[in-house]
Order: structure tokens, then sequence, then C-alpha cells
């Protein structure tokens, strides 16, 4: 239900379906930057020195003996036919978007539910060859997703991304006929929002010209636009604020009645919310700003509080009844304990499953409204794991699918469908073959105390007969922002790339993610970054203390947020690590607000044309605490030419300066891939053996 919404409390988004990226601002404020000419992402100049660097890298990587066996293995890791596929239960089918050797671009197909959940290979209906759309389209589309018209779910809006960006086009399809409607509704490249609002008429925020975008660059208007119609002659139905960071309208489809909402959004993480009539003609809905939306359910939003509200704390999921004034209107479902926190949402016909994180480990529950309007709850049990999450829902049905893994054990799916009389039975239809030996190895929870005294989890995955001398080759992984929380997922490429090397892998779960709840979170906003930055030290630090591992041992990896959270661990404390991955980063966090999408993430950092943030930001901003007397590991930067959300300027030039003072720095874009750095399954197997093989070169040579 929630994906109806953009959902902010996931990274992964980062405001990527919306709006068009707005090009460099003015900030008068900036300090002297030699170079800014590396901005400018398509100058000959620019291209020139990309292509140097990348030299450079391939070179080095691609030339050592590990390369090829490891994209082989990577190749065969994430093509494989018997991997278990992501599906959206729509209807009577189950849909799919599949990549695989033979299907670059990729396959949107379809199974009837009876045949996905029978045992053997589903009978897939394919729906769109991707491949053969881009060859005849000269085009290198990348499938950015789907929105179909419940409850026939016959006509579809398709995005289509060049080269992998956040920007797309988007073309309706008709499912019956299995081709794109002629004179159907089109946009042309933008980071649009456009959703079903019935059979002909659609809500559109786009791009319409001068003034039709807020600062950051996304949609600042909201039409409905029916077809036939020009769309400049469609009518305005929402406005918003030059300095809102975007609008959103749609309906959500419910079978006992379908709720016409809308967003505005006025920081990252607070937002109003309105709900219309058939006339488009609106009515607040009365919480807190920084509530976040979970979805509808029979004549009720649902919120998780990120603030009290009245007596109902933080972290609390609650329900507000649409058309009620009573006192007694919302209502409580969940408080979440210590250690614990609301981790995501399913919301079916009759059913509102929870899924729930104590001490970062998850957990199922059901809730349902009895004859009197009162939540009920109930447990779901599910088979022994560390993680669980939902991987899709019905709406007109109670049927729910679920995943549950863990770091050394691979995903299984079970189907549940329960009743109003009972809880039903979760039936497991689908697992995942192992991919790497797991026999001899074991995970473990600990607990660093960081600067401020704060107990910080993180999660170590190594072999069982490891010696504690400080000698075992360590990756680090970390994110700490945007309320994402890092959960156990299976380590299928590191698992075989590393961990059957002898490598040991760490999950930090660092203040600024989810993991605790809306308090854990705040912990690291704007002027108290420098907490999470001091947690994934003290993690770091707690290694070395136990003997696991030691700075020429240690390697790092964040990738966007969590660029920026190595960029600033290894600037600080450069004698701590051996080797950096440092994906898709933010490291100029002075201009940061004035790259691409940057200023909608001003509510997480802060602005830094104010002049107290500007000093807090400055301490820690990896590119301006650079210093040349000071001796850094060799860090590995990754971006994309095509990443239209966080700038490749961050990474290029964080290596330019860093060549500049002398010291040794890897850098490769791809000239495609968009924010993921991947357009395909080849890319991302190519990626994935560069950057075992620096961390084999730097920490198991």
């Amino acid at each position: 239900m929630r994906d109806m919404i953009f959902r902010f409390s996931f990274v992964a988004c980062w405001l990527g379906f919306f709006g068009a990226c707005s090009t460099h601002q003015a900030n008068p404020k900036s300090l002297h930057d030699p170079y800014l000419w590396l901005e400018d992402v398509e100058s000959k100049r620019s291209a020139s020195w990309v292509a140097d660097q990348n030299k450079v890298t391939l070179d080095l990587l691609q030339g050592d003996s590990r390369f090829a066996g490891f994209k082989k293995q990577a190749a065969e890791i994430l093509q494989d036919k018997d991997r278990i596929p992501r599906v959206a239960i729509r209807g009577p089918y189950v849909y799919s978007f599949w990549q695989d050797k033979e299907h670059v671009h990729g396959l949107w197909r379809r199974a009837l539910i009876e045949s996905y959940e029978s045992e053997g290979e589903p009978e897939w209906e394919i729906l769109l060859d991707f491949d053969a759309l881009a060859a005849a389209d000269t085009e290198n589309w990348v499938y950015k997703g789907s929105k179909c018209l419940p409850p026939t779910y016959e006509r579809c809006l398709v995005s289509l991304s060049r080269g992998g960006k956040d920007a797309v086009v988007v073309r309706e399809f008709d499912l019956n006929q299995k081709s794109f409607v002629p004179d159907g509704f089109h946009l042309a490249e933008a980071k649009s929002i456009i959703t079903w609002i019935d059979r002909d008429r659609v809500a559109v925020g786009t791009d319409y010209g001068p003034g039709s975008l807020v600062d950051s660059g996304y949609p600042r208007l909201i039409k409905v636009w029916k077809r036939g119609q020009a769309l400049d002659q469609a009518p305005l139905v929402m406005e918003g604020q030059k300095t809102d960071v975007y609008l959103w309208m749609g309906r959500v489809y419910r079978p006992e009645g379908s709720v016409t909402l809308g967003v505005r959004r006025v920081s990252f993480f607070k937002a109003e919310y309105w709900i219309f009539d058939e006339n488009f003609k609106k009515t607040r809905v009365e919480v807190p700003l920084d509530a976040d939306y979970q979805g509808v359910f029979h004549g009720r939003l649902l919120f998780l509080l990120q603030s009290p509200m009245g007596n109902m704390p933080e972290g609390a999921l609650v329900s507000v009844a649409i058309d009620s004034e009573s006192q007694d209107r919302v209502k409580v479902l969940l408080e979440p304990g210590p250690n614990s926190a609301v981790e995501d949402l399913g919301i079916s016909r009759d059913f509102v499953f929870v899924n729930t994180l104590k001490n970062v480990k998850g957990d199922l529950l059901r809730f349902s409204l009895d004859q009197d309007g009162q939540w009920q709850r109930a447990q779901v049990d599910i088979p022994g794991h560390s993680s669980v999450s939902i991987m899709s829902q019905a709406t007109a049905s109670n049927k729910i699918y679920i995943v549950t893994e863990s770091f050394l054990v691979p995903k299984t799916v079970y189907a549940l469908e329960p009743s109003q009389n009972g809880p039903g039975t979760s039936r497991r239809i689908k697992r995942q073959k192992e991919i790497f030996d797991s026999s001899g190895m074991v995970t473990e929870q600990f607990f660093a105390e960081s600067k401020d005294g704060t107990k910080i989890p993180y999660f170590v995955i190594r072999p069982r007969d490891i010696k504690y001398d400080g000698a075992n080759p360590t990756l680090l992984y970390g994110y700490g922002g945007f309320r994402v929380s890092m959960t156990p997922r299976y380590l299928k490429i590191a698992g075989k790339l590393w961990l059957q090397h002898g490598g040991v892998y760490v999950l930090s779960n660092i203040r600024g993610g989810g993991e605790f709840g809306p308090s854990w979170h705040k912990a690291a906003l704007r002027g108290n970054r420098q907490k999470a930055f001091d947690d994934f030290i003290a993690v770091t630090e707690d290694l070395f203390a136990r003997g696991i591992t030691s700075s020429d041992r240690l390697g790092i990896e964040g990738g966007s947020n969590g660029g920026l959270l190595v960029g600033a661990a290894f600037t600080q404390r450069p004698d701590l690590y051996k080797a950096v991955l440092c994906e898709v980063p933010l490291l100029d966090m002075i201009r940061y607000s004035s790259l691409l999408a940057g200023a909608s993430w001003m509510e997480e950092y802060g602005d830094p044309r104010q002049d107290d943030m500007r000093e807090t930001i400055l301490k820690y901003s990896p590119y301006h605490n650079l210093k040349k007397e000071r001796d850094y590991p060799e860090v590995f930067f990754i971006t994309s030419s095509k990443d239209d959300r966080v700038h490749p300027a961050h990474a290029r030039k964080m290596t330019a300066r860093m060549k500049a003072m002398g010291k040794n720095a890897l850098f490769f874009e791809h000239q495609d891939g968009g924010h993921s750095v991947r357009a395909n399954l080849q890319q991302k197997a190519r990626l994935q053996a560069l950057q075992y093989v620096y961390l084999h070169q730097k920490l198991l040579n």
C-alpha cells in the first residue's frame, strides 16, 4: 500500500521518483574550490578527466588475476535462473521484473497466483521485453516500475529511464493488448509523478515550465489530466511553495472504498496530508507534520508517529478516522517497547500486518478491527529467522507473502492467508538455494560504546574458528541516516567473494537509522551528525578491542549517505582503516544543497548557507577536511555519470583533491547506471568484481 506514496524512511528512494533535477544554484558563501569544473557532468574537460581516472583504476583492478573469476562468479549469482524473483500481487496474478544473461534489459512478466505458488517454475506470461523495446527505440532503457489501475489492472503507467537515471519517460501500457496505448497518457523525460485517478484521469506533477518546480527541482504543481486533453489545459488541484520538497496526489484503492489523498511535503520529514472529495475539494488531516503516512484501511489513515501526539508517544503506530470528528477518532495500534521499532507495513483486505524490530531482529504482528471498531492484535508465527520482510500483499483478499532470511540463511518465501475466524497457516512456497558454504560460519551481535556512552549494536559474520589476533581481514558496512534500518540480509556475493576467502563481514546499526525508532534517527540529525560518525568509529575500535581485526586488516564500505559516513570516518581517523569503498557519495557538504536533489535533504544535514550550520558542517565535510600532512588509506570512489540524484562531482572532486595532495585514490565512473550504479546485472557483476579485487588487494594480499 505504501508504494502509493513515496516512503521517506527508505533512502534508497532519496526522492528518486519525483521532480526534475535543479542545476547549480548560486551560493554566495562558497569556499574557494578549484575543482568546480568537475561539476559540469558532460563537458569535454571533465569527460577526459573521468576517462583518465577510469583507465588507471581498470588497469589496476581488471588486470588482477582474480578479476575474471570474481566477475564470473558474481554474474552467475546475479543471473541465476533459480533465484527467487520479487513479485507484486495484483488481482489473480503476481507480477515480476526479471533479468538474466539473455535478457539484459529485462522482462516484465506475470503468472497466475496458483502457478507461482506451485512447485517448479511458474508459467510466466511475458508482458514487455525491454531488450526488444530498447533495440526498437535505439535507447538504453532501464525499467523503473509501473503503476497499474485497480481493480482490473489492465492499464499501467510504465516508467522508462535512459541509462538508469531517476528521470523517466512515462507511457501508458495495455496489458490485454501487450502494447503501449496509441495516444495514451505519455510524459517526456522528467522526474515526474503520475498516478491514476480513474481509467480516464491521472494526477500529474512534472516540469510545466518556469515556476512549476520547488527549489530542489521537484513538482510544485499537481494537475488532474483527462484523457485526450492537452496537458497545459489540465486543471490545477494542488499548489505548493517553492521552499517545499515536493507535492504528490493519487487515489488509494480499497475494496471498502477508495480515498484520494494529497501530500504537500514541506520538508524531507514533514508533510501536510489532505483528503480530496470527488470535486477535488480538499480537507486537511490533522496530524503532526512529522507523522509518517503508512496506508489506508477501512476509512482510516495509518501513521507512524515521529513525535508525540497527545498522550501517544513517538514511535507509535496510530489510525486516524477520515470521516469522524470525535475525540477518539485517533487510536493506537502499537506502541513499540524498549529497543523496538516499527519497520514495515502490509495492508490486505481485512488485516494490517506490521513488521517490527527488536534489537534489529524481525517479528510480525497482525491487526484487525472488531465490530466495535477496536483494534485487535495477534502474533504471526513464522519459522526461526533473524529478518522478516513483507514482499507483497493483496488488496482484494488477505493473501500476503512474507520473506525470511539471515546473513547465512537464504531467503524463504511464505504465503499467509488468515481469516477473521483464525490465524491461518504460513506455507513455504519458495526457498533460495545456498550460494556459499556457510557451515563453518557464525553470526554474533555485539554492542560498542560510543563517545557519549550510547550502546551501538553491530553484527559480526565470521568463520567459526578465527583467531582473535587482530589479523582477520574484515569489511565493515554502515549507513546511518534517513531512518533507514540496516537489517540482516543473505550475503550472496559477499559470502562467495569474501567470507569463503576467510574474510569477516560486519554490519553496524549506528544512529541516524531507524533501528530503534524516531529517537535513534533524531540523535544524528543536522547539528548532531557527528554522533553517527562517532558510533561508526566506536564500532571500529570495539572490533579492535575484541581482537577481531586491526587497522591493517579493516576495510569500510558505504554508499550515498553511507558514502558520507565512510568519507567522514577516513578523514577523521585515517589511522583506523586500510581500505575504503566510497560509493555514490556525498562529500562536499558545503555545496551539496546546490547540486541536483541536494536541497531536499537539508532537514537531514542542515542548511550550509546558515552561518551556525555552516560551521558545524565544515567540521566534518570530508571534502573540506583533507589535509596534505596526513596519511590516508587508498580510497576507491565509485559513481555514475547518469546519477541525477547525488551529483558525481562529489566523488570526482574528492579524488582530484586527494591526488593533488599526492595521496593515492582510485576512481571509477560508470557512464550509466544512475544512483544504483547499475543499469543491468552484467554491469553490477563487473562492479562487484572490481570492489572485491580491491578489497583482496588491500586486506588479503
